[in-house]
């Protein structure tokens, strides 16, 4: 792991300052999945159980080097370097490896890749939640371009949101 292996804001600001590609990468279970398998007699303890097992498969997945934190009850972030279609692959993989796992199939999953370019405050500060919120119900990745205009800091400054396949199969 990184000395600040951790701290996003400062890897993601390492990765801009020493101009390579790369994105912040968001995993979250995603809250409709939680709430129906809650609502099947799934408990607090054991869903927590659940998403430790999947934050300990996404960190066996990513690079030593990588910054990365658990983020929330459901959610896993993480800094990684390399390019759209690197990044990509990436997320496909963890994906699979998270729908490999009989118990953790039953969770939807969202990955959300934010690129980082030229401002890592820009891509902190990145609002994606409503974009990737209205995809259909099931597994998502996202790729996200943060709004690229000097004003970015103004209400109304929406990012760039592609969804991508997920080449998962459950």
């Amino acid at each position: 792991m990184a000395p600040d292996a951790h701290d996003i804001g400062a890897a993601a600001r390492a990765l801009v300052a020493a101009r390579r590609p790369g994105a912040i990468l968001q995993v979250e279970a995603r809250i409709a999945s939680l709430i129906e398998l809650r609502t099947g007699g799934l408990d607090r303890t054991d869903e927590g159980k659940l998403l430790e097992r999947a934050w300990q498969r996404v960190i066996s997945r990513l690079p030593d080097a990588s910054a990365e934190r658990r983020a929330g009850w459901n959610g896993f972030d993480a800094v990684l370097a390399g390019d759209h279609a690197t990044l990509l692959l990436a997320a496909r993989g963890l994906l699979a490896s998270l729908v490999a796992d009989p118990d953790l199939r039953r969770i939807a999953w969202q990955i959300v890749l934010v690129k980082l370019d030229d401002d890592a405050d820009r891509a902190l500060l990145c609002d994606w939640a409503d974009d990737v919120g209205a995809a259909p119900p099931g597994d998502v990745i996202a790729w996200v371009e943060p709004y690229g205009g000097a004003d970015w800091r103004h209400a109304g400054r929406m990012p760039n949101v592609t969804l991508e396949a997920t080449l998962s199969t459950r």
